[in-house]
């Protein structure tokens, strides 16, 4: 089975993972949508929690989630790009290295306009086997952004990484199923 990760809401509409983000409530890396290691040229961004109830192990942002060093220990193969949140101890962006073609048989959105881009990928082949580990997935080729090595914004799973990161990180993340039967 393969999954997407996706961030868990609490009944007052919040998640349960705390947000982040910069000053303007903007931040965004456009390296974290390409298929490119990130590691050896990362420069640490300066940013900051955005919820009453403080830090929680595992934070949201629209283009990211972070764990917090103890979680990262335990999802030492998931997490490892840094990020600096003012007053608190280093959280660790879970960095996707794994990047796959459009596949065939997927169901998707497009984006308005002529880019030719996906918006969301709606479900995978139940013949389509995942790569181990966290993946995404790359824009199909002839898109806009497919021509320039961008990947569409959710984070894929397989089983195996799937069981870890639900353990490590429940009540923050959860899966979703993303084949057909």
């Amino acid at each position: 089975m393969i999954y997407k990760l996706s961030p868990i809401s609490k009944n007052d509409g919040d998640f349960a993972a705390s947000w982040f983000d910069d000053e303007e409530y903007l931040w965004s890396d456009n390296r974290l949508d390409m298929s490119m290691p990130l590691l050896s040229n990362w420069k640490v961004p300066k940013l900051r929690i955005y919820s009453k109830s403080g830090p929680t192990d595992v934070l949201f942002n629209p283009n990211a989630y972070a764990v917090s060093g103890r979680l990262k220990e335990k999802l030492s193969k998931l997490a490892g790009i840094p990020i600096e949140i003012r007053g608190e101890a280093p959280y660790y962006l879970l960095h996707v290295t794994t990047f796959i073609e459009f596949p065939e048989g997927a169901e998707y959105r497009l984006a308005a306009g002529p880019s030719g881009n996906v918006s969301d990928i709606l479900s995978f082949s139940k013949c389509l086997s995942a790569p181990s580990g966290l993946f995404r997935v790359l824009h199909p080729s002839q898109s806009a952004a497919g021509k320039v090595g961008f990947c569409t914004r959710n984070i894929y799973l397989s089983d195996c990484a799937g069981q870890e990161v639900e353990k490590v990180c429940n009540g923050y993340l959860k899966l979703v199923g993303m084949q057909n039967a």
